[in-house]
């Protein structure tokens, strides 16, 4: 409903202020008997734009003012408002005055809803970041199998006590954590860990809520239930984390707190020096002056310096493949120091691939064969790269039968009378299969390798040893050497194994890397690197990322990412390429700089004109002093002509617009 009502009225203020402009253009220069019309015409179109529309603005600067604060809703409230007032007397007393104002409707309702789709698009963000618990919570399931006594009943997980164990069928959900009792399975916990290879379970193994079982039934004893279930504390962490992360300061409110006040003040000294104490000029000079002080003062320039360099790099982002979400992180994101990188599907494409094989008395083709033959019956994600890898070069597949997962070693199948088995070779370990030395020697060489070691068995015997790898992005490389070159730390947060990380932050030459690490982990890492001041940006792709990427100072979620992370995330790398992290970083800077200049010239404009619009040249000409080729802009007594103070300020504005219109044409390459 928030984003609707947002969106309705920015729509309205923008049809609005393109009708004026469109008027305004059309009947330019307008003549004496046009200008009745169109100025009253333009008065009624503004007006509900003014109250309906800005109503928001003006909530938020009284609010503030009440607490004798000033915030950037105070300047736009003043800025559109002098704009608006000032028009609305021009036209109104239009009938009674010889002179021809110009009138600035179109201003008023251009600021207003240019500020009004800044605030949609953190209005989106906002209800992303709700669909993303929301997509938590629908991961867990409803209800469990637990056995009390003879039979099985299914009951809600909220009914199951510590201690009960629970049937997992194949395919379903896990409702609670525990830890297995009886049977042995396949588990996909890439929700959690990110890694796409799926974990074996035999006796005593942990399994969690919210992971699937792909094999097997098994029973489990719960250990944990209710919140205190991994899963549980995920949404937890997310939910503490979007809730305490802070908004960025804008550079223009740290203005507005001192010149909003200061240039009222400003003003009402004006009016009261010239209506009271200049003898020489007419309370309608010192109105006029007064009015020439607020409109040169008006804070449309501050107003627009920060949306629009924000509305243009969001544009331009997208051009380059990155969808912002939040225009508080995009100003943040230019400031990190260190960027975090989970492994799996960012560093590396997330795809497995058969790197080596080794025989033990058989040939590599013959293991591959083996194992081709075995995996053929199973729907297991390495099973897709062992057959690959068979089927590229053309080995010969012996016919097998009896599929079946194996008991704590992964899948089995009968092979010309003998039994064969794939799985993973901790869990040959732990079922007290003889390893020897050479094996031993060839699974290190894999380790090192970056690969991860897959055991082939013929009965009870390692013949053959398959080294699985997921080959690194070719850019991964390149740009941890920018981000470094940038000045950046460069870390790892994943949930592979130990070898396999080393090898990796080997070759990309990171400056840190964490594994074997659960989310809460991860979260908790982003955490202590914030405690010690520094800015985080995180970049992930799996559901067990999405406590640290709601943590993060900046999250950053590729494209292919899961709906939770997608949701968390405040950036989204569209296409599979992550160097999109080094021109959102280098965007962020340059659209910094951008809203810097801006408030600069904005702000020294004001500084400038405001003592010339306040009648300073004519405490030091005198009356009737002024050069006639000056009497349009200073009149004859040296005070300013209202309708160059407009000019000006509109001038003020459209410079801010056009040094912002400069991030179009932005190169990150350059």
């Amino acid at each position: 409903s928030e984003i609707n009502r947002v969106k309705k009225k920015m729509l309205f203020s923008g049809f609005v202020a393109l009708l004026l402009w469109s008027l305004g253009i059309a009947f330019n220069p307008v003549t004496s008997g046009q200008i009745d019309w169109l100025g009253w015409i333009s008065l009624l179109l503004a007006a509900p734009v003014q109250s309906w529309a800005a109503s928001e603005f003006y909530k938020s600067a009284w609010g503030s003012l009440k607490h004798f604060k000033f915030n950037m809703n105070t300047l736009i409230a003043l800025g559109t408002s002098v704009a608006y007032f000032y028009s609305a007397i021009v036209v109104i007393s239009r009938p009674f005055i010889d002179q021809v104002l110009s009138i600035h409707f179109d201003t008023a309702t251009i600021i207003i809803s240019l500020v009004l789709f800044g605030r949609m698009l953190e209005s989106q963000a906002k209800g992303k970041a709700s669909d993303a618990i929301i997509g938590l919570m629908d991961l867990q399931a409803k209800y469990a199998l637990v056995q009390r006594g003879t039979n099985t009943v299914e009951v809600p997980i909220d009914q199951v006590a510590l201690g009960e164990l629970v049937l997992v069928k194949p395919g379903s959900k896990i409702p609670l954590d525990g830890e297995v009792f009886a049977g042995a399975s396949t588990v996909d916990e890439s929700m959690l860990t990110g890694e796409s290879t799926p974990s074996d379970k035999i006796e005593g193994a942990v399994v969690y809520g919210g992971t699937v079982n792909l094999h097997g039934s098994f029973t489990f004893r719960v250990t944990r239930a209710g919140d205190r279930t991994t899963l549980a504390q995920i949404i937890h962490l997310v939910r503490l984390a979007q809730g305490s992360q802070a908004s960025i300061q804008r550079l223009a409110d740290a203005f507005a707190s001192h010149f909003v006040p200061a240039v009222l003040l400003f003003a009402f000294l004006t009016y009261c020096y010239w209506a009271f104490f200049a003898q020489d000029v007419s309370q309608s000079e010192a109105m006029l002056t007064t009015i020439a002080v607020l409109i040169i003062a008006c804070p449309c320039a501050l107003g627009l310096a920060t949306p629009a360099a924000i509305m243009i790099a969001i544009t331009t982002g997208a051009k380059y493949g990155i969808l912002i979400r939040s225009a508080e992180a995009l100003e943040i994101l230019g400031r990190v120091d260190t960027v975090f990188f989970d492994k799996t599907g960012t560093l590396t494409s997330g795809k497995l691939k058969v790197e080596k094989v080794y025989g033990f008395e058989f040939t590599e083709s013959e293991v591959l064969g083996f194992a081709c033959s075995v995996e053929s019956h199973s729907e297991h994600l390495l099973a897709k790269a062992i057959i690959d890898c068979a089927q590229e070069n053309e080995i010969e597949t012996p016919a097998s039968s009896n599929f079946q997962v194996a008991p704590g070693l992964g899948v089995r199948a009968v092979i010309q009378e003998r039994s064969f088995t794939v799985g993973s070779l901790n869990l040959a370990r732990q079922a007290n299969i003889v390893i020897s030395s050479e094996v031993e020697a060839k699974v290190n060489e894999l380790l090192d390798a970056h690969c991860t070691p897959i055991a082939v068995l013929m009965e009870e015997k390692i013949i053959g040893l398959i080294g699985l790898t997921d080959e690194i992005r070719f850019e991964s490389k390149q740009v941890v050497s920018r981000l470094r070159s940038m000045g950046l730390r460069v870390g790892i947060l994943t949930g592979d194994h130990y070898a396999v990380t080393r090898s990796l932050a080997s070759k990309l030459a990171v400056d840190s890397y964490v594994s074997e690490i659960l989310p809460s982990e991860k979260h908790n890492q982003i955490t202590q690197r914030q405690a010690l001041g520094h800015k985080v940006a995180m970049v992930g792709d799996g559901i067990n990322d999405a406590p640290a990427l709601a943590q993060a100072d900046a999250g950053i979620a590729m494209s292919s990412a899961s709906d939770i992370s997608l949701n968390v995330a405040d950036f989204v790398l569209m296409g599979a390429n992550i160097q999109g992290v080094t021109t959102g970083i280098r965007l962020s800077r340059k659209t910094i700089t951008i809203i810097k200049q801006n408030l600069f010239w904005a702000f020294g404009y004001n500084i400038i004109l405001i003592p010339i619009a306040a009648g300073f040249f004519h405490l030091f000409v005198g009356e009737g002093s002024i050069p006639s080729y000056l009497h349009w802009i200073l009149g004859e007594n040296g005070f300013l002509n209202p309708n160059i103070a407009a000019l000006a300020m509109a001038t003020s504005s459209v410079s801010v617009m056009f040094n912002s219109l400069r991030l179009r044409t932005w190169d990150p390459y350059l």
